[in-house]
Order: C-alpha cells, then sequence, then structure tokens
C-alpha cells in the first residue's frame, strides 16, 4: 500500500528470500494472504525528501516493546529515499523475535492476553517537524539579517513563519 510517499508493504521470507505478498484492497482496507507458519516482515519505503518516524503494531501489540500499541508510541525514523524492513518484535536491541503467521490460539498477543487486535499489521507515520529557516540571509558573500514583520511580508517572497 502506498500513500503520500510512504509504501507499506508484507514479505513473505523464505530461504533467505523476501517476496512481497500480494495485496487484496477492499473498503479502504489492504489484506494479504496469511498461510499458518508462514514467517513475513514488514517493510516501509520513504521516497520523499524529508524523514519520517513510524510506529508500527502486530495484532495490537507495538513492534518495539511487546506492549499494546499505541499512536503516540517511539518508532522507527526511516530517512528520505530510503526504507527499513522490520524483522519481529525487538526483544533486546540485539535480538528480534520473528514474525509468524499463525492461529489465533498460538499467537504472541493472545499469549500475553492482549488478543484485540489479531490479524491487524497497522503503522502510523509521522513526518519530522522542520527547523525553522536561518533568520540570516547570504547576500554577496555577506551575511544580512532579516527581518519580517507580520504585517508587511516581502511580495512575491515566501513567508517564513514566526520568528
Amino acid at each position: 500500500m502506498k500513500a503520500n510517499g510512504i509504501e507499506v508493504s508484507v514479505v513473505r521470507v523464505a530461504q533467505n528470500e523476501t517476496v512481497a505478498l500480494k495485496e487484496y484492497a477492499q473498503n479502504e482496507r489492504v489484506f494479504v494472504e496469511a498461510r499458518e507458519g508462514t514467517e513475513y516482515q514488514v517493510r516501509i519505503r520513504n521516497d520523499n525528501a524529508y524523514r519520517c518516524m513510524v510506529v508500527a503494531a502486530v495484532d495490537g501489540l507495538d513492534v518495539l516493546n511487546g506492549e499494546p500499541a499505541a499512536k503516540d508510541g517511539n518508532g522507527y525514523i526511516v530517512n528520505g529515499m530510503s526504507s527499513i524492513t522490520i524483522k519481529g518484535f525487538r526483544k533486546s536491541n540485539e535480538e528480534v523475535g520473528a514474525f509468524k503467521f499463525v492461529s489465533k490460539e498460538k499467537g504472541y498477543a493472545t499469549e500475553k492476553g492482549e488478543g484485540a487486535n489479531v490479524g491487524v499489521i497497522s503503522v502510523a507515520v509521522y513526518r519530522e517537524k522542520q527547523k525553522a529557516p536561518d533568520p540570516f540571509i547570504i547576500w554577496k558573500d555577506r551575511i544580512v539579517e532579516r527581518h519580517i514583520h507580520h504585517d508587511h511580508y516581502w511580495p512575491n517572497r515566501p513567508y517564513w513563519g514566526d520568528y
């Protein structure tokens, strides 16, 4: 699924190769075929020039800490024009527990007693706030201070916001 320059895909892992699962769209949702016992990963590609933060959840659990997911949770930073692959639930900085399609009764969320969103992979994407431009401009090798007055901004120039 791709929106606003961010592409999210679920890939099947088989014999050290990954293959994107076919997506089926219905009622503004995207579905993939989940065959029991299949290991999978979540791939996020950022085709924008800016960085973004991705907060991902599988079966209603945050992939970073295994706790119930929240939109304001911690996430992965994806640089502009790059991608990341989330290989599983993070157990530590070095260890990751692989994602696997299993029945509801055998799932990680059910083990933890958090089975509300079993079968759902969700991703919230947040664009990085841009730093305000430097209030100085360089003109003919000199630095000139630029003052912006809100009652009269420069015509035919971009408005730079509050300073």
